[in-house]
């Protein structure tokens, strides 16, 4: 508990200092940038001790970070003394809407930091990756963070998230199992924050007083960004309850539900072990008869799912920092770029520029999304101001990528890939399980684009308009058709239905936005619309082709794209809410009554995932609080643990056993201390198959195998590595005969000879 009021107080003290920074800044935005001060704060904080980790000048330790965080604090207060008048005018007239924002914040903070509490293991599925890339970046004070799992080589993966949550974790004077599970605390706390603001900045609410109405849009965009599942969890309900035949059960055709169950639960929720963990796997294709091996296997996660399951993932925490790319996004859409020699352009452009990077850094899946974002804007600009030239939009969006790119090349530099190029995709997404995937958000959502399109006047440039809808659409289609070895042929269960669906309703939105745009200018409703269109883009693309990677099948495209689109949707959610219920929608009564009820029906349903999937993993955890685990490691292995921490430097090697999942990799994932190869299988994917990577794991099984021990010596000389931990898994891996030779090479320093033990490699 004392933990989480800590990390409370550290990341509103840094937003409150942002605030003050940056309120006059965002002055055309009705909260002044109050709703995006933490993340803004946290990313801007983090990316400056990385920008001085890597120049290798000053160790970035727990008191240079404090005190870089000191001297914003400083800055931030005595600027406040100088705007005291404009902050308390703020405050006066926005109170409303911070105070709405901040309790948000604090109440998801609460829900998660329950959850978590109450299943704080880190130690199934990809936990103990994110784990030892958390703690690498909380050990490392100089240059890159370097592998855990590949000694003497930096972290080829995108992790400036774990940075982020590193640094956190330096100033904070926490240990790092804590800050882990505060992460995924403070994650959907500022994603719900921030889209309820947002929210209520398109629906232009004046917050004079207390709307009900836009406060309820607000918050149904925060559960639906936060809270929702979709339809698998109730489907799950009455499965357990024996409602639906074999036939109806094939039809649905989800992995693990093919059947009716036998027996009826007489439970409010399922207690099938991890049936909650189905939901994020219902995009698969089994054959015209459900009958054969999956041959679509994608995953379709969520951010609840994301935030119960426990993986610290990129695409976990590019979210609300993402949400602060759009927020700058819109301020940028009200400012003058025909005007370059204002005050605020050139600010604002780096500002952009600055968060780019950030969010790409966090996530590298998010640089298409975030440059057709900024591209996107800037069309719409040009569209609608006349005196915006090309050359001042190709110049404001080349400064932005310029700014954006400076800051990544250190990173990019040192990154590999496992990428082969662009794939076509073989199996489509029934439009069954595209319904039960996305049918709680497009009902939300979808009102507004049909209304819209039917309602706005055809403009004079109307064939120009249908000409660039036409386009945008065909993009993806062309990418199919010109990617090697692809058809125009309809291969997958479902092209026609789900697919072509998914293209209309992109095609109705650009249309209705180019028009509304020529009409009003970039306004909300336009901004709405351009946010729909693009995650339709999103959820098509995958449909059409994928990026080759190690996988060979759309799964990771799928996964990474419907994320996004999961936010963006959530975030126009609010929009249609408010003018559906405010009467701007009005459809005729039989229709808007039906659709109101049937929207409640799916939404409540989407809903009822969290509560159910929450009590199920509690259950199953078997953990209660930050420290105490029935899985947790003996205490041998914890004094060994301690051990590492305070007597070997983060630049030395250590030797464990090899493996993958699990409990491989013991100490480098809770110390971030590199040892010389794990998770092979993870690091192929990272170093593109890497034959060193093959190379190293044959190494570690001789040094710890082999009867010879000059062979032993030579091996661990070439490899520079310093120490040997023999804990539980090697125990049970090798004979004692076999590890006893370490006794000849190194030096007992900590441990018995009959325990677990480490040794130190004698020169």
């Amino acid at each position: 508990m004392l933990y989480g009021i800590i990390w409370l107080i550290l990341i509103q003290v840094i937003g409150i200092s942002t605030f003050i920074i940056f309120c006059r800044f965002f002055k055309t935005i009705p909260d002044n940038g109050y709703s995006i001060c933490k993340p803004l704060g946290i990313l801007l904080l983090s990316l400056s001790t990385w920008l001085i980790s890597i120049s290798n000048t000053i160790s970035v330790t727990s008191i240079t970070s404090i005190l870089l965080l000191a001297a914003i604090i400083i800055y931030s207060a005595m600027l406040g003394v100088v705007r005291r008048r404009d902050i308390s005018q703020i405050i006066i007239r926005k109170w409303r809407l911070i105070l709405s924002a901040e309790l948000i914040y604090l109440f998801t903070f609460l829900i998660f930091f329950y959850i978590r509490y109450s299943d704080p293991g880190i130690n199934h599925t990809e936990q103990p990756m994110d784990f030892a890339f958390l703690n690498s970046s909380v050990g490392t004070v100089t240059g890159q963070p370097l592998d855990p799992w590949f000694y003497g080589e930096t972290i080829s993966y995108y992790y400036f998230g774990y940075w982020i949550f590193g640094t956190l974790t330096k100033i904070a004077f926490i240990p790092s199992i804590a800050s882990y599970n505060l992460a995924l605390v403070t994650i959907p706390a500022m994603t719900a924050s921030t889209l309820f603001t947002l929210s209520a900045i398109f629906t232009k609410t004046s917050w004079a007083k207390f709307n009900a109405l836009a406060i309820f849009s607000g918050l149904l965009a925060s559960a639906a960004g936060v809270l929702m599942g979709n339809l698998q969890g109730i489907l799950e309900f009455l499965r357990i309850n024996s409602v639906g035949s074999q036939e109806f059960w094939r039809n649905i055709c989800i992995s693990g539900m093919q059947t009716p169950v036998v027996q009826t639960v007489d439970s409010w929720r399922p207690t099938e072990f991890w049936w909650w963990f189905k939901t994020s796997r219902i995009i698969n294709h089994f054959g015209p008869n459900c009958e054969a091996a999956g041959l679509d296997y994608t995953i379709n996660e969520f951010p609840f799912f994301s935030y119960l399951l426990g993986d610290l993932h990129p695409h976990v925490m590019a979210t609300p920092f993402f949400l602060v790319f759009v927020y700058l996004a819109y301020d940028l859409a009200r400012t003058d770029l025909a005007n370059p020699l204002k005050n605020t352009y050139l600010p604002k452009i780096f500002l952009i520029g600055v968060i780019l990077a950030c969010v790409c850094f966090i996530n590298m899946w998010m640089v298409p999304i975030c440059i057709a974002i900024l591209i996107g804007i800037h069309f719409l600009k040009w569209l609608s101001d006349p005196k915006l030239t090309m050359i001042s939009m190709g110049t404001s969006i080349s400064l932005i990528l310029a700014v954006g790119t400076a800051i990544l090349v250190p990173y990019l530099s040192s990154l590999q890939t496992s990428v082969t190029g662009i794939e076509k995709t073989q199996y489509q997404t029934r439009a069954l399980h595209g319904f039960l995937v996305w049918a709680p958000l497009l009902m939300l959502t979808i009102p507004q684009i049909v209304w819209d399109f039917w309602t706005t006047s055809i403009d004079k440039a109307w064939k120009y308009h249908i000409g660039i809808s036409i386009v945008v659409v065909s993009l993806p289609w062309l990418v199919r058709l010109i990617s090697p070895g692809a058809s125009a042929g309809f291969e997958g269960p479902s092209m026609i239905g789900f697919t072509t669906a998914v293209t209309f309703l992109c095609f109705i939105s650009t249309l209705t936005l180019l028009n509304v745009t020529a009409k009003e200018g970039i306004s909300e409703k336009a901004l709405v619309l351009s946010l729909f269109s693009l995650a339709m883009i999103l959820i098509l693309i995958p449909e059409l082709f994928y990026v080759g990677d190690v996988y060979g099948n759309r799964m990771n495209t799928v996964f990474k794209l419907h994320y996004s689109a999961w936010i963006l949707l959530a975030l126009c959610c609010g929009f249609t809410t408010y003018n559906w219920l405010s009467g701007y929608i009005r459809p005729p009564r039989y229709i808007k009554y039906s659709y109101t009820g049937l929207a409640c029906l799916i939404v409540l349903s989407a809903f009822y995932y969290a509560p159910a999937a929450t009590m199920t993993k509690i259950e199953e955890s078997g953990i209660s609080g930050f420290k105490k685990s029935t899985t947790a490691p003996t205490t041998p292995e914890l004094s060994a643990l301690k051990y590492v921490k305070e007597n070997i430097d983060i630049s030395e090697g250590i030797l464990e056993s090899v493996g993958e999942w699990d409990d491989s990799g013991f100490i480098s994932r809770h110390t971030g201390l590199p040892n010389l190869i794990n998770w092979p299988g993870h690091e192929s994917q990272w170093r593109n198959q890497d034959n060193e990577i093959h190379k190293r794991s044959a190494d570690v099984e001789t040094i710890y195998s082999t009867a010879n021990i000059d062979q032993a010596r030579s091996l661990l000389v070439d490899h520079k590595i310093n120490y040997v931990y023999i804990g539980k898994r090697e125990i049970n891996q090798y004979t004692p005969y076999q590890l006893s030779k370490f006794q000849h090479l190194g030096t007992l320093v900590f441990g018995r000879l009959d325990g677990v033990r480490i040794f130190k490699i004698k020169p």
